[in-house]
């Protein structure tokens, strides 16, 4: 859970840092603004084929997709997104996605379903009042379990404050809110948050990202403490250095 949102904290701080607004979804993708016309998902990642060691020493080789079609469409403020996928064992995976714009608000609707005729579905609903976006979402997935989430997102004068609440499969719930801090002069971009277990653990983290020319640098710490008590530290730095048409990254990490 801490990696994706680092990596949307990351994401979401770089778009600043360029001055693209930008929102990110449960799973750290960009969701599109309300009042925008949404983009249809990327295509699933095709299987990788190289052999992957099982347990027991034996070997599996994923089987390679032989044929993808997808289609795309739009029937006034809907936009249509369908895709099919067929494996070389001649079974298929489906997927299906819908978008559509009423106003300040875009509801989602979409499905998959599997080889093996197992369906999950998602559904979810942002809406954009007063400056505030409100996303509430729900997952169910193919052993038919499902989870939600709640979260709004407030622009202030100086950055962006996003308070979220996960309810996951089993009941439990997860509370997080973050909050990132532009400074223009510096080209520097602050985010302090803090995420609250479901077991009553907390971890405690601030980052700080800075344009130095070509480069954007990164310097963070956490702290989690554990339901007993106990509590571990660490500390991070990366940079990201464009150097002609490359972009070389560097990142360190140390736990106490």
């Amino acid at each position: 859970m801490r990696s994706n949102a680092l990596r949307g904290a990351s994401l979401l701080a770089l778009m600043m840092l360029a001055g693209a607004p930008a929102i990110a979804g449960e799973d750290g993708a960009p969701v599109p603004a309300p009042g925008a016309t949404p983009s249809p998902a990327q295509p699933i990642a095709q299987p990788s084929a190289q052999p992957r060691p099982q347990s027991g020493g034996l070997i599996r080789v994923a089987p390679k997709s032989v044929s993808s079609t997808t289609t795309v469409s739009k029937d006034g403020t809907t936009t249509i997104r369908s895709s099919t996928r067929t494996l070389g064992n001649g079974k298929t995976i489906i997927m299906h996605d819908a978008w559509k714009r009423d106003g300040n608000t875009i509801t989602h609707e979409g499905a998959t379903t599997n080889a093996k005729g197992q369906t999950a579905t998602r559904s979810s609903t942002a809406t954009k009042q007063d400056g505030v976006i409100t996303r509430e979402s729900s997952r169910t997935g193919f052993n038919g379990k499902t989870s939600a989430a709640t979260s709004n997102v407030t622009k202030t004068e100086s950055g962006v404050q996003k308070n979220k609440s996960i309810t996951l499969a089993n009941g439990k719930t997860v509370q997080q809110s973050a909050t990132w801090s532009r400074d223009k002069d510096a080209q520097q971009v602050t985010r302090v948050g803090e995420t609250a277990g479901p077991n009553g653990g907390t971890v405690e983290s601030t980052d700080t990202w800075q344009r130095h020319g070509d480069a954007i640098t990164r310097e963070g710490r956490s702290k989690a403490t554990g339901p007993g008590g106990k509590t571990a530290e660490s500390t991070r730095s990366a940079e990201a250095r464009k150097d002609g048409n490359v972009v070389k990254r560097s990142m360190k990490r140390d736990r106490k």
